[in-house]
């Protein structure tokens, strides 16, 4: 009987053995799918940020239009093609920011730091794009409503309405990608603290 006993504590031992080995390999899986998931926000937003940069970068090709077509002020037109360059050089030095950290091989720590950091320059670039963006709307729209043409007055309005409508969607997407990054990574960070 004895020898039941143990032979019956040896197999608990190698049982709790495995149970503990079994729990470190899924906290393992749990950190790295975390991670992955992480990464895959991390990319798509980087990739947001490149092709909104992209983007912008066909407002000064648009601005000639601004005067020969609409007969606007050339300095109207400089100020529109100039906002288009800031906007996508700032865009894409975003997405290069973004995409230059490889959250898979560095510490936690320092991923939600850049994570958190992120999230800082959204904040930051968000409330300078809008100042910017209201100044040049209304510049333009200024220009434009003085001519009292009921198409051009109503091609500014629907123009205005789609552009803040697909602005605001393009900034929740973003807003949300960065708050995933940061998520999953604190998920890592919490699971390591216990």
């Amino acid at each position: 009987m004895a020898l039941d006993l143990d032979e019956f504590k040896e197999k608990w031992k190698t049982v709790n053995l495995r149970l503990d080995k079994l729990e470190e390999n899924n906290e393992r899986l749990a950190a790295r799918l975390a991670t992955s998931r992480a990464t895959t926000a991390q990319q798509k937003l980087a990739r947001t940020y490149f092709l909104t940069g992209i983007v912008a970068f066909l407002l000064p090709v648009m601005s000639p239009s601004l005067v020969s077509v609409l007969d606007l002020p050339v300095w109207v037109a400089g100020v529109y093609a100039v906002f288009g360059v800031v906007m996508g050089i700032a865009n894409i030095c975003i997405s290069k920011y973004i995409s230059r950290c490889d959250y898979l091989s560095m510490p936690v720590v320092e991923a939600l730091r850049h994570a958190v950091k992120i999230q800082q320059i959204q904040r930051t670039g968000r409330l300078a794009a809008i100042i910017v963006s209201v100044l040049i709307i209304s510049l333009l729209g200024f220009h434009l409503l003085r001519h009292e043409d009921p198409y051009i007055t109503v091609s500014f309005v629907i123009g205005l309405l789609t552009g803040l409508a697909l602005g605001i969607v393009k900034c929740l997407k973003m807003l949300r990608l960065a708050k995933q990054i940061r998520q999953e990574l604190q998920s890592i960070q919490e699971n390591n603290d216990e």
